[in-house]
């Protein structure tokens, strides 16, 4: 039973070493503050919804980002919003909430943030139902940010 365990947990072990869940994006919480407007696809999916296909936009939902991480909406509406390390973030207002990476492009070793804009994100409400797709854009345009990213562990 004891090598059954061990051997299970090297394999796990080994399985998260392998895994690459990073994004290259690299925005800062300076580049999320601001007003966003999301547009956002049709509802009522449930959570395989894919957003790589999203769809037409239904409606707009406008976004303020404040410090202290603050969300508010257009009605007055109030919640609160948390940066997902340098890649992406989370909103929560309204009874949604909102996920999204930020858009980035790669060619070659030069990686490009685009810290104003989001790929295709996820929207559902707090009980993680009613699933929809969104893309998300600053209402004031920042420059893109070219890097380089660090080489890879060679594991």
């Amino acid at each position: 039973m004891k090598a059954n365990v061990s051997l299970l947990l090297c394999v796990l072990a080994l399985c998260a070493a392998g895994a690459r869940g990073d994004t290259p994006a690299n925005c800062s919480f300076e580049d999320l503050v601001g007003t966003w407007v999301f547009q956002v696809s049709e509802g009522g999916k449930d959570r395989s919804v894919n957003c790589s296909d999203m769809g037409p936009v239904v409606k707009s939902v406008t976004v303020h980002l404040e410090k202290l991480s603050v969300a508010a909406d257009e009605v007055g509406n109030s919640g609160f919003f948390t940066l997902i390390y340098n890649q992406g973030f989370e909103v929560v207002l309204s009874g949604y909430k909102w996920f999204g990476f930020f858009k980035y492009s790669q060619h070659g070793s030069e990686v490009v943030s685009y810290c104003d804009q989001t790929l295709p994100g996820w929207v559902h409400d707090v009980l993680g139902n009613n699933w929809a797709c969104f893309t998300g854009k600053k209402l004031s345009a920042l420059p893109p940010r070219k890097h380089t990213p660090l080489p890879s562990d060679p594991r």
